[in-house]
């Protein structure tokens, strides 16, 4: 009785994770550059028909509508979300550290004691036909899972082994901080034995933001360190490996990529992301601009796109955008870029050349950076009338104050 007892806290420590990720951004994505294919067009037809129900929504990868992307930046419905907001029993002081953290363990605590509950009223968890069942319609046939499958593997009675594969070399190498901030958090949760006297250990692979390296550290993950659940980065990378896990039914939560495909709780449902989409981002900007620089649409826009998955997902949904709003978006120029070149010169000469009224960075890593520095360089930022740096580089201390006052003015939705 202990041992399902503890299992169900931990089960419900998981949920919580999923529930608080989703609050606070949307999953995603699909297959190689085919599937950021079907992702734009998924997005294009959401664009086409305002008037689609929120589950048609949900069909595309966790990519939000135009129409609510316009309603929400409004502000149109704000009135009752402050209204439920204010409900919550969990204390509010968002004016120091303090009072945020004491407020976000307030509600994880209160989600786990709802999942909780539900789990032991047998609502939610394994039903008699060996289905998982969790919110909003949530469930996975666990019968389709390898024989020898083991929900048990990598949780013994005092460790839980967690795999990430992330990239902490090359151009990307900034992201690996990412690992170094969640391995002290594991520490501290281990500080704390929330966990039925189990500590974390994470076990952190470099695969350089090379999707071969990843398929290899993958296999090794799940073969020879029998982890419990997976975490990785990279769109290319996941799309790799993906398949596989999900074959596996192993837990891949909380993927740190925003690439549509993510969002596919049919034939990948062990697999989410924990952050918005690219898609939605790429709507985001087509809404600032038409909500923004309204006395000078329609605009000219280009775009310096990283030639992979992630850059793609970037590419194709702005272009669904732009395709559906001629009246915001005159001409659409991308520029594609090797994610491993080592200047952006030429790319941003074409750019130049093109003499768009707004520039949009679609890359990552130091690319941003130099993208940044280039479009100085080159006499373009003068004569925008708007630039972007993409969500994925908004850290201050790597991408931007780097590049000194040329970052003045960028904006990051």
């Amino acid at each position: 009785m202990e041992i399902r007892r503890n299992l169900l806290r931990l089960l419900a420590v998981l949920f919580a994770f999923a529930m608080v990720a989703a609050a606070c951004g949307s999953s995603d994505d699909d297959d190689s550059s085919s599937s950021s294919s079907g992702s734009a067009s998924a997005t294009a037809e959401d664009h086409g028909d305002d008037d689609h129900s929120e589950e048609e929504e949900e069909d595309t990868g966790g990519t939000l509508s135009q129409d609510a992307v316009e309603k929400a930046v409004s502000g149109e419905g704000s009135d009752d979300a402050a209204e439920e907001e204010a409900a919550s029993d969990c204390p509010q002081d968002r004016s120091t550290v303090e009072g945020i953290f004491a407020e976000a363990d307030c509600n994880r605590d209160a989600i786990i004691a709802m999942i909780t509950e539900k789990m032991e009223a047998g609502e939610w968890g394994v039903n008699s036909d060996n289905h998982l069942i969790g919110p909003a319609g949530m469930e996975v046939d666990l019968n389709a899972c390898p024989a020898d499958w083991d929900d048990k593997a990598g949780l013994t009675d005092d460790q839980i082994r967690f795999g990430q594969t992330t990239v902490q070399s090359g151009n990307l190498a900034a992201y690996g901080n990412l690992s170094l901030g969640m391995q002290i958090w594991f520490d501290y949760i281990d500080s704390l034995d929330v966990l039925s006297g189990r500590d974390i250990e994470f076990i952190i692979k470099d695969d350089g933001y090379v999707a071969a390296q990843t398929i290899e550290y993958v296999d090794e993950l799940i073969e020879s360190a029998n982890v419990h659940l997976l975490q990785g980065l990279g769109s290319p990378n996941g799309l790799a490996v993906y398949d596989k896990i999900n074959e596996e039914c192993i837990p891949h939560p909380f993927y740190l990529s925003g690439h549509p495909a993510w969002g596919d709780p049919e034939l990948h449902p062990w697999t989410t992301s924990y952050q918005m989409s690219y898609s939605t981002e790429a709507v985001l900007w087509g809404t600032w601009i038409k909500v923004n620089l309204a006395d000078d649409l329609p605009v000219k826009v280009a775009g310096l796109v990283m030639d992979n998955d992630f850059g793609l997902a970037y590419e194709m949904g702005f272009e669904a955008y732009a395709e559906q709003n001629p009246d915001v978006v005159a001409e659409y120029l991308p520029v594609r870029h090797d994610p491993a070149a080592p200047t952006l010169t030429n790319e941003v000469t074409t750019i130049a050349a093109f003499d768009p009224d707004v520039f949009i960075s679609m890359t990552a890593g130091n690319p941003c950076l130099l993208a940044i520095q280039e479009v100085e360089a080159s006499g373009l930022y003068d004569r925008l009338s708007a630039a972007f740096t993409p969500s994925v580089c908004k850290g201050i201390a790597a991408y931007l104050a780097p590049a000194g006052m040329a970052a003045d003015g960028y904006w990051i939705v």
